[in-house]
């Protein structure tokens, strides 16, 4: 009787080999190959190599030049392609690239861009203006930059303030991330009375999501938490909150990273380089890529 031959064996063979072309087909092992063009190895298998599709760039516009590709990963990771060309950005859908609004004509045109993703955000510099981060909706300022204008203050009406005082705010973003204070407000007296503060608005690029208010107790010169206000559109506070009854001190170390051309993430924090100092290399707070304070940099000149 003729004896039958099973090939392969029911062992199953492993296709762990790689390629060989150092000896005779005829004599390779089981588990090599003499191409392995367009394949990748997965787990014992071999399969085709999934390889690449061509997309196209209309959604840039005509002449349009590239800047910069990433791939942004969300916190359920889903992957999306980010590109920037003409100086604006853009995400990838449905095979065509589609504008982010907030992200047009932000940088310049034929600038090169580096970023670095943390916290489910992309942070993007040029080295020649402020930084950027994108969430995969808002694109707004890295840093939390403090207002500009100061609060003013006045009395109205009666109530629990009785002496001589004065007012700061801070812009805090989406991530409850604090910045710097405000330029102080003029004291004014209020005698028995409340005071109605007119408080600063950033700008939508700032990605300001609330702000706080802060006072001194009379006469004072330490500010102290009166309230915070959840949004970025209310113009006035009415602070009637006695002296005893102030918060927190406010912050003063809440610095902004450098327009930096370079940074990476390592180990719970960002580090950029510094294009108007070259010697440094400024770090994030620990776990909190926002805010760089005064000491956060290594010498490297």
């Amino acid at each position: 009787m003729r004896k039958t031959t099973i090939y392969p064996s029911d062992k199953r063979i492993e296709l762990d080999g790689g390629i060989n072309t150092k000896f005779e087909r005829s004599i390779l092992l089981d588990n090599e190959s003499p191409s392995c063009a367009n394949v990748v190895f997965e787990n014992g298998a071999v399969k085709t190599r999934e390889g690449v599709t061509k997309q196209t760039v209309s959604g840039f516009g005509s002449g349009a030049v590239l800047d910069a590709v990433f791939n942004r990963t969300s916190s359920d990771n889903s992957q999306t392609m980010i590109a920037f060309a003409g100086g604006s950005g853009y995400y990838f859908s449905t095979n065509t690239f589609i504008t982010i609004p907030s992200a047009q004509s932000v940088y310049t045109s034929g600038q090169n861009l580096n970023g670095t993703q943390y916290q489910d955000h992309l942070f993007i510099g040029n080295g020649g203006i402020i930084p950027y981060k994108y969430n995969g909706t808002d694109f707004t300022r890295h840093g939390i930059y403090p207002p500009v204008t100061a609060p003013t203050g006045g009395s109205n009406g009666t109530g629990a303030l009785n002496g001589y005082y004065a007012w700061k705010v801070t812009y805090v973003n989406s991530q409850l991330v604090e910045s710097d204070v405000s330029p102080v407000s003029d004291y004014k007296t209020i005698t028995a009375g409340q005071a109605t503060i007119t408080i600063p608005v950033a700008p939508q690029s700032w990605g300001v999501a609330s702000r706080r208010i802060y006072r001194t107790v009379t006469s004072g010169t330490t500010f102290l938490r009166v309230a915070t206000v959840s949004d970025n559109t209310t113009t006035s506070y009415t602070d009637n909150i006695a002296d005893a009854s102030l918060g927190t001190t406010a912050p003063s170390d809440q610095g902004v990273p450098p327009l930096y051309s370079t940074t990476i993430y390592f180990r719970d924090r960002l580090f950029c380089n510094d294009p108007a100092n070259p010697n440094l290399v400024w770090y994030s707070d620990l776990a909190e890529p926002y805010t760089f304070g005064a000491s956060n940099f290594i010498r490297i000149g």
